[in-house]
């Protein structure tokens, strides 16, 4: 009987023994259901975006520049002659499509037939009002204008000077920036006055063709 009893508990043990082991035969214990928690992912801050500027509606706009001035007419008349200028504008950009500004410089001229001649050479003195109407008007690799030069011309103590007019037509190309290389012809007529300090003595006017290059900035 004894033998008996100590065989139903070494069943009762086992059985209890193996309902804790998987179908691998290792000791596992079960543990309860926990739902699992997604992990968080770390905060990451937004990257700030600047806001494009708009472009200016209203800016500063100069030029420099350099040419060559081919006086119109006979070669007996004494005032035909060409011209070398170097002129700086100084004005402001309207939205793009228009330009006002205030140009001077020094126009030499003179017999560039020799060294010695090219020395003794005369200057001019301009002052003149700058017009331009660009197309387009939006920013642009190629820039088309249309111009005119409006002011006075002067030589000496103001002995010789007179009227200064120029239409003008040309083009603009974008370099970096503002900066751009700017090409024109345009026609200059000037109305001289002799003698501007005592009685007028002589009048006289004088045509040309001017070719200009130049940087703007």
């Amino acid at each position: 009987m004894r033998n008996i009893i100590r065989k139903a508990v070494l069943c009762g043990g086992l059985l209890g023994l193996f309902s804790f082991c998987p179908s691998g035969g290792v000791l596992r214990a079960q543990s309860p259901n926990v739902p699992q928690v997604a992990s968080v992912a770390p905060e990451t801050r937004p990257q700030r975006v600047r806001p494009q500027r708009p472009p200016r509606w209203l800016r500063y706009q100069g030029e420099l520049f350099t040419g060559y001035t081919m006086g119109l007419g006979k070669e007996t008349n004494t005032w035909v002659y060409d011209r070398v200028p170097l002129h700086l504008l100084n004005g402001m950009n309207f939205g793009g499509a228009f330009f006002f500004g205030l140009g001077f410089g020094l126009n030499a001229w003179g017999d560039w037939s020799s060294k010695d001649a090219i020395k003794n050479a005369n200057a001019t003195i301009p002052i003149y009002l700058n017009f331009k109407w660009y197309l387009p008007a939006r920013e642009s690799l190629f820039k088309f204008f249309l111009g005119a030069d409006m002011g006075g011309i002067m030589q000496g103590k103001a002995e010789l000077g007179g009227l200064l007019l120029g239409p003008m037509a040309g083009f603009r190309v974008r370099l970096i920036g503002r900066l751009g290389l700017s090409f024109s012809v345009s026609y200059l007529y000037e109305g001289w006055v002799e003698g501007m300090q005592n009685a007028v003595s002589l009048m006289y006017n004088t045509h040309s063709v001017a070719f200009r290059a130049g940087i703007t900035f």
